[in-house]
């Protein structure tokens, strides 16, 4: 499969922790400060990063939002959906993305923990790559962690063909954590199976803003 079609897929797994809020986002090279989070991230000097309206323009370049007229009205729908992205840091072999997500419950409506967002948004997205046809090793998990202070769930797993002897596709990993209303998420594709541990120590790159 090619790698292309599987950035698609991650596009869309993304979508379901769809991010919102005006978070202010202060770029320093590839340091990345996010205030409202409470952290700042540094992508790797080998990454390509983005942030702001720059990230719809990629978005909207990628096949999967092709059905929008601009990358302005891509943005303007995601925002109507309560939906925004943050920062991103590209190469070819990997995709780190920043994401929030508010939380706030609508009316007549229980608050959903940190524990069980993050347990949907595991779920949910191993759900729908089987649905598709695909597969995950047994490498797959969800536990408790904390990275640059932040206690919260880092979601492992990585994807397969579904043949006899499999083909690796992609790997996943993603740490959520709660400040306020709202929930980020640190979220991390690649994909080579070796490129597994490198991307687990990327989370190591979360720290506290300045």
């Amino acid at each position: 499969m090619k790698k292309v079609f599987l950035s698609v897929l991650l596009f869309g797994t993304l979508l379901l922790s769809g991010c919102s809020g005006n978070s202010e986002i202060v770029a320093d090279g590839n340091r990345v400060t996010i205030p409202d989070a409470g952290i700042s991230f540094d992508f790797p000097e080998n990454l390509s990063v983005t942030t702001g309206d720059s990230i719809y323009e990629a978005l909207h370049s990628g096949m999967s939002f092709s059905g929008y007229a601009s990358a302005d009205e891509l943005k303007k729908s995601m925002e109507e959906d309560g939906t925004r992205y943050l920062a991103q840091g590209t190469r070819e072999d990997i995709m780190v993305i920043i994401t929030a997500q508010d939380m706030t419950p609508e009316e007549d409506t229980e608050q959903v923990t940190l524990s069980d967002y993050a347990r949907r948004v595991h779920d949910t997205s191993i759900f729908e790559y089987y649905a598709s046809g695909y597969r995950t090793t047994d490498k797959t998990s969800l536990s408790e962690a904390t990275y640059g202070g932040k206690s919260g769930w880092l979601s492992f797993f990585e994807l397969t063909t579904a043949e006899d002897e499999p083909q690796y596709l992609s790997g996943n990993a993603e740490f959520m954590f709660q400040q306020g209303a709202d929930i980020y998420s640190v979220q991390i594709c690649f994909f080579e199976s070796d490129d597994a541990d490198e991307a687990l120590k990327l989370f190591d790159n979360i720290s506290a803003a300045d």
